[in-house]
């Protein structure tokens, strides 16, 4: 009988060992990790926590109304672009010269360059002081044309035809635009519109004359028009006085303007008689 309940004894004091051991923290059964499926996932730390906000793109952003990107040197949308085979134009200020003649005698000129390089000028033969802005607006009207001019202001003790040969010259010379086509103008008597016409004998770069109220009695004048029979001459005169001394043909051309009306002023009196003019070089130029 007292074996029977020591064995029990015994056998329940284990069990309770047992049960004691397997409740131990730190047990194999206790260390093993678990997944806590509600738990937020791990982010790098460069990344912003999710309660932050939403996270923001770094990198610029492209609008799509706005207006392409161009470079500065093209101008701004909606203007057009230059024409690249316009030439640049040239400085058509004046500059005064001092010319010497085949005397060795002074000869003061205005020229006045032309807008575009080219081989057209003019060649106005001014035979007094009083002349002078007349001249200079035919000038200055013929750039706006393309036309280069070269105003000569003839001395006072009057013209020579080295003083004409001078101006052309000096158009001709490489250095000063080598005008190979030449109008000539002059008004009045020999000292001008003679001078004028004289030019034609001096020269092959001489195309046509034009002479402002010539008056015939001068006897420059008729040396003058010697020189240029069969030339293409446009003559500028009082209507009913175009008789001096020029044999009608092809080449010569007569514009009237009403009575009273003398000298090269009269072209800024006449209302588009300085364009009909020009017109007139130009076609004898070939522009």
């Amino acid at each position: 009988m007292s074996r029977k309940i020591i064995s029990l004894f015994l056998g329940i004091t284990w069990l309770a060992l047992a049960a004691a051991c397997a409740s131990q923290p730190g047990s194999s059964q206790s260390a093993r990790p678990t997944l806590d499926l509600n738990a937020p996932t791990p982010t790098p730390e460069t990344l912003p926590a999710l309660d932050s906000g939403q996270v923001k793109n770094p990198q610029p952003t492209l609008e799509i109304g706005q207006p392409t990107p161009t470079p500065e040197a093209l101008p701004p949308s909606g203007e057009q672009l230059p024409d690249p085979t316009l030439v640049e134009p040239l400085n058509t200020a004046p500059f005064s010269l001092n010319l010497k003649d085949a005397d060795d005698g002074d000869l003061a000129a205005e020229f006045y360059p032309a807008p575009q390089p080219g081989g057209a000028a003019l060649l106005l033969v001014s035979s007094s002081a009083d002349e002078l802005p007349a001249w200079e607006l035919i000038a200055q009207t013929g750039q706006v044309k393309g036309l280069a001019a070269l105003v000569l202001e003839l001395p006072k003790s009057g013209a020579t035809p080295q003083a004409v040969n001078a101006g052309l010259l000096w158009l001709a010379a490489p250095e000063n635009g080598a005008f190979n086509k030449v109008v000539t103008a002059g008004s009045g008597s020999g000292a001008g519109a003679g001078q004028a016409l004289a030019a034609f004998g001096m020269g092959a770069q001489v195309q046509a004359a034009v002479v402002f109220f010539p008056q015939a009695q001068d006897s420059g004048l008729k040396d003058g028009m010697q020189a240029a029979a069969g030339e293409p001459l446009l003559v500028v005169q009082s209507r009913g006085k175009v008789d001096i001394g020029m044999p009608s043909g092809g080449n010569l051309e007569v514009i009237t303007v009403p009575d009273g009306q003398q000298g090269v002023d009269a072209v800024m009196s006449q209302d588009g008689l300085l364009g009909q003019v020009l017109d007139w070089c130009l076609q004898q130029l070939g522009g």
